[in-house]
């Protein structure tokens, strides 16, 4: 599982941008040699993170706040590999 929580990349100077699968994180998980993750978490507090666009994923489900109806109030989306089935 690989989790990329509150990625941010517009002024939180990121290293690369999380969502593309054309950036450095993408190659690094991808061409890893002992294989990929089963199952990416993204998201953050906001409900702005839909934008996870790696082919080899598909999305699957989204996990909202268990801290009922809290101010801040972090969503998630769970990305299946199409690899692993």
């Amino acid at each position: 599982m690989l989790a990329i929580i509150q990625p941010g990349t517009g002024f939180g100077l990121n290293w690369t941008d999380f969502r593309r699968r054309d950036k450095e994180l993408a190659w690094v998980v991808m061409d890893n040699k002992f294989g990929s993750p089963e199952t990416v978490v993204y998201g953050g507090i906001s409900s702005g993170y839909k934008d996870f666009s790696w082919d080899e994923y598909e999305y699957q489900s989204t996990i909202g706040s268990y801290y009922g109806k809290a101010v801040i109030s972090p969503i998630l989306g769970i990305f299946k590999s199409r690899v692993f089935g």
